[in-house]
């Protein structure tokens, strides 16, 4: 499942059921945004390197007027559109990609 097509079905608020496509794809894109959570709170950056980072996340262009006081938590991160010269501030949490999962 391509994300824009995973990204509009949870736009849709359909239920994902386990071992579907976009539960795979959900699994794959949650595995990725815990790698790249874990890499951004686990050290210091600077705010280029926290916008670059950011970019990964999103999968979209970050402005370089963001900033970012982590800890930051997602469990997709591609859902996030971020404008320019938002704030984030310490330990704000994204839970968008799963809200319903059927088991």
């Amino acid at each position: 499942m391509e994300l824009n097509e995973f990204l509009k079905y949870m736009e849709s608020g359909a239920e994902i059921e386990a071992g579907s496509e976009a539960h795979l794809c959900m699994h794959k894109l949650s595995q990725e945004a815990i790698r790249l959570t874990t890499e951004l709170n686990g050290s210091y950056h600077t705010n280029e390197e926290i916008v670059e980072i950011m970019c990964e996340i999103t999968g979209r262009r970050v402005d370089e007027t963001f900033s970012l006081f982590p800890p930051f938590y997602t469990d997709c991160g591609k859902n996030l559109k971020i404008g320019k010269k938002s704030v984030l501030q310490c330990g704000c949490q994204d839970s968008g990609s799963g809200r319903r999962h059927n088991r």
